[in-house]
């Protein structure tokens, strides 16, 4: 019985795309199925699910392997040697030399999307949004207790390397999971994110960072829906959605598909600890709105004790945080 199943091209890496990651729901058995990307009223036929990246460590990852078609179709005609074949079906499957679909006039999915930077920490490693070419955020836990980092940020193909200065993280106490990096010099070509003023349940959002494989093949996007938005007092103090966020994504991007605008600060999946199993597709981010008016503050005073009040939340946002029903009061003394 043939199935579907649906999602988007995570990452693409080796010489000429021949490798595609995506995040459509694969299990195994579905090694040797096709993988198809829609244009228009057609699919066209891209390449072959070689593996279902299901569990690494004991985190789900969510992930599928796929190998070119135009990959598989080049050897296998060049090992008959018959060049004019091969350019009869590129031109027969509409692809272009790396194997793209041909689609003139539509823009990149990812054009306008925040730009996100790898960032080690000695053994470990995690994501940062760039906010400008030298202030970036990330998580305190990235930080792995360290004031100073490496980042490198893909650019044309290739990684750029600075180092970074740590000029603010919050308590670990604080339910934020934030701090703030400065870099010792400007990177090249960084778009300044566009930061969202609402946040819309079941719309549809990326997130990008670094999970699962580093920096091996630069940027993961795996796609979702914004399935909450956890509010205290009227404001938004933490998102979840149904994207794949493994290991090395903290400190990433969720963004609105929709206009690429930045939702959140990626903090967490989560984990089952008495069954030892981490859930990617069940994570949370600070809302870009608690973020906004510090950051406002911060450019025009240089100084990054204004990031100290989220250590000073109340208790209804550590509830969220912890998970807790928000509406439940504390029992009342009788006394």
């Amino acid at each position: 019985m043939g199935t579907l199943s649906k999602g988007i091209v995570s990452n693409l890496a080796g010489d000429d795309n021949a490798l595609i990651l995506t995040d459509a729901r694969c299990l195994p058995g579905t090694e040797g199925g096709g993988v198809f990307v829609q244009n228009g009223d057609n699919a066209y036929l891209v390449g072959l699910i070689v593996s279902p990246l299901c569990w690494k460590s004991n985190e789900w990852i969510g992930l599928s392997l796929v190998c070119s078609l135009h990959l598989i179709l080049r050897n296998v005609i060049m090992s008959a040697n018959r060049q004019d074949l091969l350019k009869e079906i590129f031109a027969h499957l509409q692809l272009d030399s790396n194997g793209i679909v041909a689609n003139e006039g539509r823009r990149s999915a990812g054009e306008n999307h925040p730009m996100v930077a790898l960032v080690e920490s000695g053994q470990f490693w995690g994501s940062g949004i760039l906010m400008n070419s030298q202030l970036m955020l990330t998580c305190r836990h990235v930080l792995n207790g360290r004031s100073r980092l490496m980042v490198r940020f893909k650019t044309n193909g290739r990684f750029v390397a600075v180092m970074g200065e740590v000029l603010y993280s919050t308590e670990v106490t604080s339910p934020y999971d934030v701090a703030l990096v400065r870099l010792n010099k400007p990177l090249p070509d960084v778009v300044v994110p566009t930061l969202a003023s609402s946040f819309k349940p079941g719309e549809d959002v990326y997130v990008i960072g670094y999970g699962a494989l580093g920096q091996s093949c630069g940027p993961m996007v795996t796609s979702g829906v914004l399935s909450k938005a956890f509010s205290c007092h009227s404001q938004p103090v933490m998102l979840q959605t149904t994207c794949a966020v493994q290991a090395g994504a903290s400190g990433g991007a969720v963004v609105r598909a929709q206009t690429g605008e930045l939702l959140g600060l990626v903090a967490s999946n989560t984990r089952d600890i008495v069954a030892g199993v981490t859930y990617p597709h069940l994570n949370f981010s600070v809302p870009v709105s608690v973020l906004k008016p510090l950051l406002q503050r911060f450019a025009q005073t240089g100084d990054p004790t204004v990031f100290q009040e989220l250590n000073t939340t109340d208790e209804g946002v550590r509830r969220a945080w912890r998970l807790q029903n928000m509406s439940q009061q504390p029992p009342q003394s009788k006394l």
